[in-house]
C-alpha cells in the first residue's frame, strides 16, 4: 500500500498570526523570481486560516504549472477576498 504524506502549506508566523508558504522547486525559481510564494493570511484561528488558505494555495499551484509550461507571465499573488465576520459592513 502506498503511504501519502501530507504536507500543508499554512504555518504560524513570527507574530502569531498565519501564512501560505510553498517553496518554489530549484528548476523554477529563475522563472517564478522567488524561492518562496507566500502570503499573510492574518491573526485568526486555525481552522479559518486553513478555510483562507485554500484559494491562495490554488493560485500558487497555477502559478507552479504555468512557470513549468514556460509562461513568461505568471502574474502576481492571488488577492482573495477575505469574507466579513458578521456586524462587519
Amino acid at each position: 500500500m502506498l503511504k501519502m504524506r501530507l504536507m500543508t502549506h499554512v504555518r504560524r508566523s513570527s507574530d502569531g498570526g498565519f501564512e501560505v508558504r510553498i517553496v518554489v522547486p530549484p528548476d523554477l525559481q529563475s522563472t517564478v523570481g522567488k524561492a518562496n510564494l507566500t502570503k499573510r493570511l492574518g491573526r485568526l484561528s486555525m481552522l479559518e486560516a486553513n478555510r483562507r488558505a485554500a484559494p491562495v494555495i490554488c493560485h500558487f499551484q497555477r502559478v507552479l504549472e504555468q512557470a513549468r509550461a514556460g509562461c513568461d507571465d505568471v502574474g502576481p499573488p492571488a488577492q482573495t477576498a477575505l469574507p466579513m465576520s458578521r456586524g462587519q459592513t
